[in-house]
């Protein structure tokens, strides 16, 4: 029968992409911009730039972020405190790993965000580190692994986000690592 598959093919995934191109599918974009602090040494201002290879290799290359503006002229990513994660709105709005926050916003078809298909968000440098690590958690049935450095963080965006299963087991794994040794890690 010409509608029946053949053996070898498998059906990809749908995943998140970052960069210009989106994969297969995407039909929002999450504009994520670093908030800088003036404090903030030339040399980390440099730094953040760099790509995030585990993540650039992983979801389709280390190209930037789009400026943040809400213009409906879009332009390619190219701003290094910006970076443009393209995602598919039911997978960030259903599911056991869902986001209250996108499955509230997308609700809202008379918001401005709408008529670019692109949330703006600003966080801070430690979470917009992490934001590849939540997309990673909601796509897929992995368990996030959790240091001293990323709890943090991650738990700021499950709390952000509206993600209580996520929130909760942060929450557990700073309770657990919580010592002399990592205090100051928590604690900055």
């Amino acid at each position: 029968d010409e509608w029946e598959y053949a053996a070898d093919d498998k059906e990809e995934p749908l995943t998140w992409s970052e960069g210009d191109e989106p994969s297969n599918f995407c039909d929002w974009t999450i504009e994520v911009q670093r908030i800088v602090h003036e404090q903030e040494s030339d040399t980390a201002l440099k730094n953040q730039g760099k790509d995030n290879s585990k993540y650039n290799n992983k979801h389709g290359g280390g190209k930037r972020g789009k400026e943040n503006n809400s213009s409906k002229n879009e332009e390619p990513c190219t701003t290094s405190n910006v970076k443009c994660y393209h995602v598919h709105k039911a997978i960030l709005s259903v599911g056991p790993r869902r986001s209250d926050y996108f499955a509230t916003l997308f609700k809202q078809s008379h918001l401005s965000e709408f008529a670019t298909n692109t949330s703006h968000i600003q966080l801070e440098p430690s979470a917009a580190d992490s934001f590849p690590a939540l997309l990673d958690y909601i796509y897929t049935e992995k368990m996030i692994k959790f240091s001293a450095k990323n709890a943090t963080a991650l738990r700021h965006l499950a709390h952000y986000f509206g993600m209580r299963p996520l929130w909760k087991q942060a929450s557990a794994f700073i309770r657990g690592d919580f010592s002399l040794d990592t205090a100051a890690t928590y604690l900055s």
